[in-house]
């Protein structure tokens, strides 16, 4: 299962970063070289001790040291290159998992992310890229040298001192190595609860901050900051039974490796002793196990965060899973009939409406209205794509969009939904947002007066291309919903969809945009209760005369 995630999750990251097979390669080399470098620098150490003591050429000895240190010198040259290309490796795994997350979940269904929790997806997406790039270097920098070490090492020791002694050395390190895989899959299931209720944790901790106006208004801070704090101690009490149980894991772990460490010391010494082995031999042994003592103790950590990172991963990558929009790139005709849909059902909050059949034509302006909860939205939702009907059809000029929506639509058709959009960036960045189209500063500044919005840069001394972050926040309400209809108004559709566009204004304002928008714009579909812009309709659709009979979802 583990593996099976962790390929389809290389499948995401290698999607935006073209270079990763190439870069793996060459960090793989890398390790090679460190790894055989590391292996004979004790036989280097063995070769000059011998020398010394059988009184060899001082030329010789002279020779051994050099190329000790040569190989010294040269592995940490590989090993500090090693390290620049695994940042540069893992800042770029973990950012294209990210990217590859924005990507999926903004193609998800709509019906998909309306079950999303956004505090807990933030926190698994940043979790699950970091855990993706440990998981990878968990395998190249510290399982990977070790296997070639031991490889190599095994090798020495046969060839110095005897078949068996190597054997045995590399028997009881593949049993360490399988301890370690055992504790993997006993501490996998210790980190499940502890990231389900961090994710809790966090989701909670963005609900407050996203709410800290009503809170703050309502005096109800001590309130949330004491409610706060029991999911601290749920968390807490959590995390430290979790951690408990895997230290004491890792604790197992670590008496096997000081088993290790002392029986073969023991043995050498005993063969030393006897005059099986050199001098030479017993420093190079020796070297060998405290090598391998370091590693084996890092493997152990690696595995204990594999077992959390294999969890992290394969939560996450449940979201690659949804559902996804799709569509095509199929031509509608060029027909007066714009919407229309043919013997339709429509899930409406949970339950199935009557058949719908409803025709709706350029040139005009059409007004939705209905009380609050009775579909005005979601009628919105299946003329965007986001929904799809249950049964019947709807078309597009002619174009059949019942199951796949085409692209070609958003070229003539802009909406504006109820929540105000605006991106860091500089104004000319928030209202030329997607637009196919350029403007001169003059185009801009003319309606940014037509929509009461010039003051924005005015009264700041700004120009269309300063940053705008540090005054996002004193935007009011109506200024951001004037923005973003100033934004869809720029890319020139010949179809505008607003869902209540003049909630955040005054009468006034609201009807002189609204004759601005009947001027410049072929046909407007506008959600709203406003009734300066009902006067304004050629045409009201009444949503729960239109649903009429709703039916539970079977």
């Amino acid at each position: 299962m583990f593996l099976k995630t962790y390929k389809a999750m290389w499948r995401v990251s290698n999607k935006f970063y073209k270079n990763e097979r190439q870069h793996l390669i060459v960090l793989i080399g890398l390790v090679i070289a460190t790894s055989f470098i590391t292996a004979i620098l004790p036989y280097f150490i063995k070769l000059i001790i011998d020398s010394t003591h059988q009184n060899e050429s001082i030329n010789y000895i002279y020779v051994l040291v050099i190329s000790y240190c040569l190989a010294w010198f040269l592995s940490q040259i590989i090993e500090w290159i090693k390290n620049a290309l695994g940042g540069l490796i893992s800042a770029k795994q973990e950012t294209s998992v990210l990217i590859a997350s924005l990507e999926n979940y903004l193609r998800i269904e709509k019906s998909q992310q309306d079950k999303v929790d956004i505090g807990i997806f933030n926190a698994e997406a940043v979790r699950a890229s970091n855990a993706f790039s440990m998981i990878t270097f968990a395998f190249l920098l510290a399982f990977f040298p070790v296997i070639l070490q031991l490889i190599f090492i095994t090798y020495i020791l046969s060839v110095n001192i005897s078949v068996f002694f190597a054997l045995g050395f590399l028997g009881t390190a593949f049993g360490l190595f399988l301890i370690s895989v055992f504790i993997n899959r006993k501490s996998k299931k210790y980190y499940e609860p502890l990231y389900s209720i961090k994710n809790i944790l966090n989701s909670k901790f963005l609900e407050k901050i996203n709410n800290a106006y009503e809170i703050k208004v309502n005096n109800a801070v001590d309130f949330e900051v004491d409610y706060f704090k029991k999911n601290v101690k749920k968390f807490i009490n959590q995390s430290f039974s979790s951690h408990l149980k895997i230290a004491c894991l890792m604790i197992f772990q670590i008496a096997f490796i000081f088993l290790f460490l002392l029986g073969f010391l023991l043995l050498s010494t005993k063969l030393f002793s006897i005059g099986k082995i050199t001098t030479g031999d017993m420093v190079m042994i020796s070297s060998y196990i405290m090598m391998l003592t370091m590693p084996s103790l890092m493997i152990s950590q690696q595995i204990n965060l594999l077992a959390g990172n294999a969890v992290a991963v394969e939560n996450f990558y449940s979201y690659f899973e949804f559902e996804k929009d799709e569509l095509n790139n199929k031509m509608y005709q060029n027909d007066h009939l714009l919407f229309s849909f043919k013997n339709a059902l429509l899930e409406v909050g949970g339950k199935l409406s009557a058949e719908v059949n409803l025709d709706l034509y350029k040139n005009k302006m059409y007004v939705i209205i209905g009380k609050t909860g009775t579909g005005k939205s979601t009628l919105i939702n299946y003329m965007l794509g986001a929904y799809k009907l249950k049964r019947g059809q709807l078309f597009y000029k002619g174009l059949d969009i019942t199951k796949q929506y085409s692209t070609k639509i958003f070229d003539e058709v802009a909406f504006v939904g109820q929540n105000y959009s605006i991106f860091t960036g500089s104004l000319r960045e928030n209202l030329i947002y997607n637009a196919k189209y350029s403007y001169a500063d003059d185009e801009i500044s003319q309606l940014l007066i037509i929509f009461d919005l010039q003051h924005l840069l005015f009264d700041k001394n700004l120009s269309l291309d300063d940053d705008i972050n540090e005054y996002l926040k004193s935007f009011s309400g109506g200024e951001k919903q004037r923005l973003n209809i100033l934004r869809a108004v720029l890319k020139k559709p010949k179809v505008l969809i607003l869902d209540e566009p003049t909630s955040a204004l005054d009468s006034h304002t609201s009807i002189r945009i609204l004759n601005f928008l009947n001027e410049h714009i072929e046909t407007l579909i506008v959600i709203t209760h406003a009734q300066e812009c009902k006067d304004l309709a050629d045409e009201i659709i009444d949503v729960e005369q239109l649903f009429r009979v709703i039916t539970p979802l079977t």
